[in-house]
């Protein structure tokens, strides 16, 4: 809804390309603090319809003439509060670690990588490793 330009018909297109150069933990959670940090900043051009264009539909399928004002002036800062920010825990014994180091993720059995959004509600979850996780364990962090 942020992203769109006609109701129904066009929107932006948001693309995210990162590349990591070093890491000393979990990538996945080092790009999407560096994700929402960057769309934090993000200025979203103001765009309009052409006044001689009637509005179009997804029905009509219809491309209007759109006009881009490239300054800054009237442009409007992306909102990057729904963006989700990952948390992954390292499972090493009966312990959930966070913010793991390299040596301390090889250590672990397995990892679960969290996605929370601005309401603290989980959005997404992805675990990796060899062994599998103890489900009260998992449970009581995710309360907490």
């Amino acid at each position: 809804e942020k992203l769109c330009i006609v109701r129904g018909a066009q929107c932006w297109h948001l693309r995210v390309h990162a590349q990591v150069l070093c890491t000393d933990g979990c990538p996945l959670d080092a790009i999407s603090l560096a994700i929402k940090a960057a769309l934090t900043h993000t200025r979203v051009p103001k765009i309009t319809v052409a006044s001689n264009q009637s509005v179009p539909t997804s029905k009509s399928g219809k491309q209007a003439d759109l006009d881009l004002d490239e300054s800054l002036d009237e442009s409007v800062l992306f909102d990057a509060e729904s963006v989700p920010v990952y948390v992954t825990l390292c499972a090493l014994g009966m312990h959930l670690v966070a913010d793991c180091s390299v040596s301390e993720r090889h250590a672990a059995g397995c990892a679960l990588s969290v996605a929370i959004n601005q309401f603290d509600e989980i959005c997404a979850m992805r675990m990796s490793g060899e062994f599998g996780l103890n489900l009260a364990i998992v449970a009581d962090v995710l309360h907490t």
